[in-house]
């Protein structure tokens, strides 16, 4: 309320509601206000003298807006500075905050970032900066480390993986980047062949062994296998220990799942697993928390509590072997070593006592367990609390196949809160590690906040240079506590944040603790690892960068004041920390009176440039800065002379406000020039100020109806109460716009006028024949759609019968002539499309009615039709090849009771398949909602010389039969969504069909589905209660199909299952017998598809051609399932001639190099856990 209150003016009171009862206004003149907003109406014309000024300075001197201005490629929110901690942030592109916590997480790893600013940027092989993702990637984490915006682009660095703007919108798994990204910088160092393995590789990647252990005789089979993460099962899991000690447990092969041994020549019990073999310096760990609940089958994520030290020992894993000691072979057959000096543990060979020293497969020391003196025998009354009448006796054979069921202690829940407590606590580093240690520090938990389907990422992770912690939340970065961390171990309870992936670093050796911070690196420093073009690069960004902060934070600092000076208006740009002894220093200079006066002769005032009023002068504040006084942008002031410095200064007013008013004209609504009413005493009531007033206006006093009206929302409060005082009670302001008219009149013209301002809205139409919205029209929205017509037929010199309007997006018509604007959903804005025709009335409707041939249909419903004969998925695909349905014209001639038969050759046309089996038949048919079925087929059974009774009517959506309408319901009550542009489909029933439906009936199309050739036959309609139950749908087909019913298996499946031919194979055919059809799970309707198939029908085997790209006959070859797009990097190195030639230079290396291959060494595909 800037403008009605003035700029010293205080906010007024809130207003009171508006008057009601006689003051309603009258109808609105025809054709609307021409124009909307009262902003415009309330502008004050141009005043003599200083209110002159005034107004011209409102519609001229205007300040640029400091958002629009932009430093070079900054905009305003580019100058924000880095936080406190003094680490960048990275901006996010919409969805690509699970890259950041990644990247954020490299540019903290030494070992990471000296790799890569070690490889050199080669255009020949490279290719273009653009397309090269080690060179975008270089770059930004040197942003990140010396560059000086506080949160850098990441759009070069996407742009270089080949991601499309629509990519950057899609939240993909962070591990998996970690591993794609690592692949594609992988690329270019072999793309050089000087080196067979990225460099990057020894610093994340290990190897295990997965091996095969026979129970009997030792034998095992082994093969090593190189891994770049862990991913643990955390499933009923509560620490990161417990669930390693699950990775690396075997698992026992029994019963029907025995391995045949080579050594005993026979199948016996085994044991497979995992161990580890050489660990990483840096160990990425994955905490599989999202899972699969094939009850619901949805994804879920699990937030149970994991904890996770801050150090970990892991020697354990490492220490001892698989395979290998006496009698060790090269071959993947060998016997294990058999030592006195060992023994094994439960959890990996159970079957032999615990004679040895430590565990073959875990190297667990045995424990010496001291035999404890014979207790005194307990009476027989009084049993020992330590023994049990059903322990085993010390000889008895340990029950494997109970072990097995649950090989990891289960903890109750007083432990596992105990366990909980001591894991917030953060433990002490090690003092001592050796060489032969593999004790590891945590320095990064990327931290997943959400649900399956969706969330945020970010990353708390411990600055190798400060050795503090801090959370990179995209741009926004701030230090945190090891407590913070230790608390993203998760709740059960809740669906918050909790640890993802986390990394650990190998501690060098050390006698004196972990070693300390390596602090800040400069640009110097990194100017001999950097490559040099990148660090001019840098170099010269951040000299930009600084030149445009401090220009932007100059602009930022400079405020655009209004100056008046003899009714001249001018502008004054300063900047705020200048004092008021400068500014008047400027404002002598712009107003050209250096020559003319001295600077002693004149002084700035306060200006108001609603009243033209000059209030007080700055003298004595000249040594205060204009931001002291709170001088903003915009801000008027006067600046005052005197021809000699002896001359006085004109008195100031003591104080008092100025206020406008403006008289409305009861004929036109229209207001007149404001007249300035200055008030000396702040205490002056409402009966002295209309006293006031009468001098300059005729009316009287005791005639005057005064009201302020509120901008935001026009909404009026009328001044009453005439001992009330106008600033404290009435909240009057210095500056505030009156509106005045006489009170002889019961109503008020005045809410007529704002009435009409706040009810106006423009509408766009288009000229008759086009499609743009070129015209607009201003009218009332609480006039009707025949009005509209009327002010729409005006433009167009058309009737109002001739004028039909449509909405634009919906197609839908305008019939209700009689409904208001407001009714009928038209606000300000809103779009019109209008043709010429004769309207249609309430309750009529357009339509398209088709004809259907089941024989031709290619796809139905939500799932697939008719194949008669066998048919293979490729045979189906060749078939099946969609093709675009032509468009239907839109008619512009007026709608007519009589349907208009369809052109025969738009019959004749490519269609999609699911599209074939309908034809037009009659197009732009008006019906009545009161119609009924019978009326549909008695207007085309003519038309396809059948009799009526052998038609069937359904609703047509897309390309699905859905509702079939009966005789007994009207067109309305069978389709309540009824609106123009239905469309109906007419078939010929065959002898098969039923006839006739009840008012309770589902009408299904059912279809059977045979697995030994994945392929359809038999489709038929079937008519059955909605009420009834599986077991009755089973019942009905057995006896159609005289199959058994025992034997039959019904399903409602979807069209993505559809698309794999063996994914049938995975659709819930074990319904219960007592569910309701129209009930869960399958909520039958009309229309939808039933498959069914012989249970006695044996399997076909999934070939290699029945991948995902197989067709099923009946769906299109175009159609796919819904999919999910995994992390892509599209490199230089994978086209063509990058490929060609980096797979010859990695030939020559591989030739060159002498390092011998073994099969038992051989790398294969990182393995999954052995017990999922």
């Amino acid at each position: 309320n800037k403008q009605a209150m003035g700029d010293e003016g205080a906010a007024p009171a809130p207003p009171a509601p508006p008057p009601s009862g006689p003051m309603a206004p009258p109808p609105p003149p025809a054709g609307g206000s021409g124009g909307s907003g009262g902003a415009k109406a309330l502008r004050p014309r141009v005043a003599p003298s200083l209110a002159g000024a005034a107004a011209t300075l409102e519609q001229g001197i205007k300040g640029s807006s400091i958002s629009s201005f932009k430093g070079g490629s900054s905009s305003e929110s580019t100058f924000i500075a880095r936080s406190e901690t003094g680490y960048a942030g990275l901006s996010n592109q919409g969805a690509t905050c699970y890259m950041n916590s990644l990247l954020q997480t490299l540019r903290m790893t030494p070992e990471f970032v000296s790799t890569l600013n070690g490889w050199r940027y080669d255009p020949e092989i490279d290719g273009s900066e653009e397309d090269s993702a080690p060179l975008q990637l270089q770059r930004l984490i040197a942003r990140m480390c010396v560059g000086e915006r506080a949160a850098p682009d990441t759009r070069d660095l996407t742009k270089s993986f080949g991601w499309t703007e629509g990519q950057v919108f899609q939240q993909q798994d962070v591990q998996e980047l970690c591993r794609v990204l690592f692949e594609a910088i992988g690329k270019a160092y072999l793309a050089r062949g000087e080196v067979n393995v990225s460099p990057i590789e020894p610093l994340y990647q290990g190897t295990l062994f997965d091996y095969l252990r026979c129970c009997e005789c030792g034998y095992s089979r082994r093969h090593t296998v190189p891994f770049s993460d862990v991913q643990l099962v955390i499933r009923d899991m509560s620490s990161l220990e417990q669930a390693l000690d699950g990775y690396v447990t075997p698992e026992l092969l029994d019963k029907e799942n025995k391995w045949s041994c080579s050594g005993c020549n026979k199948k016996v019990d085994a044991l497979k697993g995992l161990k580890f073999k050489e660990l990483p310096p840096l160990l990425t760990l994955q905490l599989r928390r999202f899972d699969f609940n094939y009850t619901t089958m949805s994804r879920i994520k699990l937030n149970n509590r994991v904890t996770f030290p801050f150090y970990i020992n892991l020697n354990k894993y490492l220490k001892g072997d698989v395979g290998e000691g006496v009698g060790h072979k090269k071959s993947e057959d060998q016997p294990m070593q058999e030592d006195n000096d060992m023994w094994s543990c439960a959890l990996c060979t159970f079957f032999n006592p615990p004679a040895r020293r430590s565990c073959e497969m875990c190297a667990t020391p045995r424990l010496e367990i001291e035999t404890p003196a014979p207790a005194p025998e307990p009476a027989a009354s009084q049993p020992s609390k330590e023994s049990k009448s059903d322990a085993p006796a010390v000889d008895e054979k340990y029950d494997s196949a109970n072990f097995w069921r649950n090989p990891l202690p289960q903890l109750d829940e007083k432990e596992i809160a105990e366990m909980s407590r001591q894991c917030e606590k953060v433990e002490p580093p090690p003092q001592v590690v050796t060489e032969a240690d593999y004790i590891y520090q945590l320095f990064s938990v990327m931290v997943h906040s959400g649900s399956a389907m969706g969330g945020h990422y970010y990353a708390y992770i411990k600055s190798p240079e400060t050795g503090r912690w801090y959370n990179f939340n995209d741009s926004n970065v701030s230090e945190i506590s090891e407590e913070d961390v230790s608390k993203m171990a998760g709740d059960e309870k809740k669906t918050g944040a909790n640890a993802y992936l986390l990394m650990y670093r190998r501690m060098a050796p050390t006698t004196t603790g972990p070693p300390t911070p390596l602090g800040r690196r400069t640009l110097e420093d990194w100017r001999q690892e950097l490559p040099e073009t990148i660090y001019k690069e840098i170099e010269e960004e951040n000299q930009k960068f600084l030149d445009d902060k401090k220009k932007f934070q100059e602009k930022l600092d400079t405020l655009s004041l209004r100056l008046v000076y003899k009714d001249v208006p001018l502008s004054l740009d300063i900047l705020k920390h200048k004092t008021v002894a400068e500014a008047t220093a400027r404002a002598h200079e712009l107003a050209g009176l250096t020559d003319k006066l001295p600077l002693s002769c004149v002084r700035l005032r306060e200006y108001s440039t609603h009243t033209g009023t000059i209030g007080r002068s700055l003298t004595g504040k000249e040594d205060m800065t204009l931001a002291q006084l709170g001088v903003f942008s915009q801000r008027a002031f006067y600046l005052e002379s005197k021809d000699t410095e002896e001359e006085p200064w004109t008195a100031e007013d003591s104080g008092g406000l100025a206020v406008r008013v403006m008289k409305v004209d009861p004929e036109t609504l229209e207001f007149g020039v404001p007249v300035v009413v200055k008030m000396s005493d702040f205490r002056a009531t409402l009966k002295d100020f209309k006293n006031e007033l009468a001098t300059k206006i005729d009316i009287p006093s005791d005639k005057q109806r005064l009201a302020k009206v509120r901008n935001s929302d026009l909404s009026i409060e009328f001044l009453t109460g005439d001992d009330k005082l106008l600033a404290r009670d009435l909240g009057v302001c210095d500056g505030m716009l009156l509106y005045l008219e006489s009170n002889e009149k019961e109503w008020s013209f005045i809410q007529q006028r704002f009435e009409r301002e706040s009810n106006s809205i423009s509408l766009e139409f288009n000229l008759l024949g086009e499609t743009d919205l070129t015209q607009t029209v201003s009218i009332d929205r609480r006039t009707t759609i025949k009005e509209l017509k009327v002010a729409i037929g005006k433009v167009l010199n058309l009737k109002p019968e001739e004028v039909r309007l449509k909405r634009r997006l919906l197609n839908k018509e305008y019939k209700d002539e009689d409904a208001t604007l407001e009714d009928s959903s038209l606000f300000d804005g809103s779009a019109v499309m209008v043709e010429k025709g004769a309207s249609l009335r309430v309750g009529q409707f357009t339509c398209k009615i088709y004809t259907y041939n089941r024989n031709n249909t290619a796809t139905q419903s939500d799932a697939i039709t008719t194949t008669t004969t066998t048919t293979t998925t490729s045979e189906a695909a060749t078939t099946s090849e969609p093709a675009a349905a032509d468009k239907q014209e839109s008619s512009t001639e007026p709608a007519t009771t009589e349907p208009k038969p369809s052109d025969k050759s738009k019959e004749v046309r490519e269609r999609d398949p699911a599209d074939s089996a309908f034809s037009v038949l009659l197009e732009d048919v008006v019906l009545e909602e009161s119609n009924n079925a019978k009326h549909i087929r008695e207007l085309v059974a003519p038309l396809l010389g059948v009799a009526p009774e052998t038609l069937r009517v359904r609703e047509k959506i897309n390309t699905r039969l859905t509702t079939a309408l009966r005789d007994t319901k009207t067109l309305k009550q069978s389709i309540p969504a009824l609106r123009d542009g239905t469309e109906f489909a007419v078939h010929v029933m065959g002898p098969e069909d039923t006839t006739s439906l009840g008012p309770n009936d589902l009408l299904l199309e059912v279809q059977q589905y045979h697995p030994s050739c994945f392929g359809m036959s038999g489709q038929r309609e079937l008519a059955i209660d909605r009420e009834a139950s599986v077991l009755a749908l089973r019942t009905m087909l057995g006896s159609l199909q005289d199959v058994p019913v025992e034997f039959i298996a019904v399903s409602k499946p979807f069209r993505f299952q559809l698309v794999d031919a063996s994914q049938l194979q995975t659709v819930n055919w074990e319904i219960g017998d007592d569910r309701v059809l129209s009930a869960s799970p399958l909520y039958l309707k009309d229309g939808d598809f039933v498959a069914w198939r012989d249970l006695r029908e044996q399997v076909r085997s999934v070939s290699q051609g029945d991948g995902p790209n197989a067709v099923l006959p009946g769906i299109p070859s175009g159609y796919r399932g819904p999919k999910e797009t995994g992390v892509v990097i599209k490199t230089h190195y994978d086209r063509p001639a990058a490929s060609a030639s980096a797979a010859a230079a990695t030939t020559t290396t591989a030739a060159a190099s002498s390092e011998p291959t073994t099969a038992v060494d051989a790398v294969a595909t990182t393995p999954t856990q052995q017990t999922e």
